[in-house]
């Protein structure tokens, strides 16, 4: 049986992440991104108060903000003096996020998760359960070590 065949035989559900980590959408970008650096995460599901999926939060997200607000310049330590700090207050995670993610059901299998990340470029997707309820996040990462057997 090849890769693909066996492929549309493995569920997502049996290769997903079911511990994911959140963040809410009135959390400021700064929070979000500390966030990530200590989990060494690229994203994260954005959910409301009752877990509802409303969109995903990434690096990216956060680079084409920098990006957009010209806020890409260097400064050089010198020129800003001693004991200066240069920040300014910044956006929260609501103002940033994608909204409407790609999702896959977590009773699909995987070869339609495979097929969604390369369609769309992405490297994730979060996974919703039939009443359409987060239960866990996929990983181009989860497919390529399926594929390697190593998994």
């Amino acid at each position: 049986m090849n890769t693909q065949t066996q492929a549309a035989h493995v569920t997502v559900s049996m290769l997903m992440t079911r511990e994911v980590v959140t963040v809410r959408p009135d959390i400021s970008v700064d929070s979000a991104v500390e966030i990530m650096l200590d989990q060494g995460l690229s994203r994260m599901p954005v959910v409301d108060e009752a877990g509802a999926l409303l969109g995903v939060f990434s690096k990216t997200d956060v680079v084409e903000d920098s990006h957009a607000r010209g806020d890409t310049e260097e400064v050089d330590a010198r020129e800003a003096g001693e004991g200066s700090h240069i920040h300014t207050a910044g956006p929260f995670v609501s103002e940033l996020m994608s909204r409407s993610p790609v999702t896959v059901n977590d009773s699909e299998p995987l070869a339609r998760a495979a097929e969604l990340m390369s369609v769309y470029q992405l490297h994730a997707l979060p996974v919703l359960s039939s009443s359409l309820k987060l239960v866990g996040i996929i990983s181009s990462m989860d497919v390529m070590t399926w594929v390697a057997g190593l998994g």
